[in-house]
């Protein structure tokens, strides 16, 4: 069986993790792609374009596997049961007020 290779940084219970979903145009073959879930909350944007002062912080407190359409939609099951997820699209939609 092809289950999916997971890595699980330690993340933090009560932030909001962003991810974005690409199985239109997937990086492997058979549909699979990378999915990273990542806190946005502190961006680099905040800081006048200068150096992304909480970059490293985003990349450690993290989660990034590979899979397909089938596998995330039973990993994502799974996920919302530990921490807070929502899609990039509709985070970035809120922050700008389209929501």
């Amino acid at each position: 069986m092809n289950d999916p290779k997971v890595k699980v940084f330690p993340f933090l219970k009560g932030l909001k993790y962003m991810y974005r979903l690409d199985f239109k145009e997937p990086m492997y073959e058979n549909g699979v792609t990378n999915i990273t879930y990542k806190n946005m909350e502190l961006m680099a944007d905040q800081n006048n374009n200068e150096d992304d002062l909480y970059g490293d912080l985003r990349n450690f407190h993290c989660i990034s596997y590979c899979c397909n359409e089938l596998q995330q939609n039973e990993i994502e099951i799974q996920l919302k049961e530990l921490i807070s997820i929502q899609l990039m699209d509709d985070y970035f939609r809120e922050i700008d007020g389209l929501a």
